[in-house]
């Protein structure tokens, strides 16, 4: 149980403005200042209602205590990165769908881990945002695989990427010991969310050299 529902209600926000920014993006193709505004906003929106980052690691460095005015900061970085990664990898029939569903389900099998090695604290809403982005991805995939009878759009990926956002943040963010405890599971938390979605990450830094190659935009869709 929660003691406070603002963190759920937090993230419900969140996801809505994403889900709009993406939704008038499909009908209006609206710029990308704009875009990249209303992404920023859903960063904001969750520092604002607690879903940030306390702790940042440097692999093989230290842990550092985020300084309250950074912390907007990494987070609109962190909520753009993800964005953007999902976004740009939505070119094939279920592929971002699938691709996020297993991170989504990794990423929540880790963090129940750490809450059994006390390392994550009961009442964290993490592991709960990535069941449901798993859940979400589900029960859109059957009507997306080849042929696909829907399309996930901006609105889906911009919502996915807003979701995974919160989610890494609030298991990656306030985990402070450097390692989890258990030989399986030493990766740092921060370092996690990059090493299960490092298909899109990569992905992603391919399709803007191939684009860049073609003199095409970042936003243009490949085939």
């Amino acid at each position: 149980d929660w003691s406070s529902l603002s963190e759920p209600l937090t993230v419900l926000v969140a996801a809505a403005i994403a889900t709009i920014v993406g939704l008038v993006d499909d009908f209006k193709d609206i710029s990308a200042p704009a875009k990249t505004a209303g992404i920023s906003l859903v960063g904001i929106t969750l520092v604002l209602g607690g879903i940030n980052i306390i702790w940042f690691r440097i692999p093989f460095l230290d842990v550092f205590v985020v300084d309250y005015n950074f912390t907007f900061l990494l987070t609109v970085v962190w909520v753009l990165g993800m964005s953007n990664a999902i976004n740009f990898i939505d070119g094939l029939d279920g592929l971002a769908g699938g691709i996020i569903a297993i991170a989504a389900l990794t990423f929540m099998l880790y963090g129940h881990r750490l809450g059994q090695v006390d390392l994550l604290a009961a009442n964290n809403v993490g592991p709960l945002i990535a069941a449901l982005v798993f859940g979400i991805c589900m029960g859109f995939l059957p009507w997306n695989f080849h042929p696909a009878r829907i399309f996930m759009g901006d609105s889906g990926s911009l919502l996915l990427g807003a979701l995974m956002a919160a989610s890494t943040m609030a298991v990656g963010g306030r985990t402070p010991d450097p390692f989890s405890g258990q030989t399986f599971f030493f990766y740092a938390p921060l370092v996690i969310p990059l090493v299960i979605l490092g298909v899109p990450i990569v992905d992603t830094a391919f399709a803007i050299v191939r684009r860049g190659i073609k003199g095409q935009g970042f936003s243009t869709a490949d085939k």
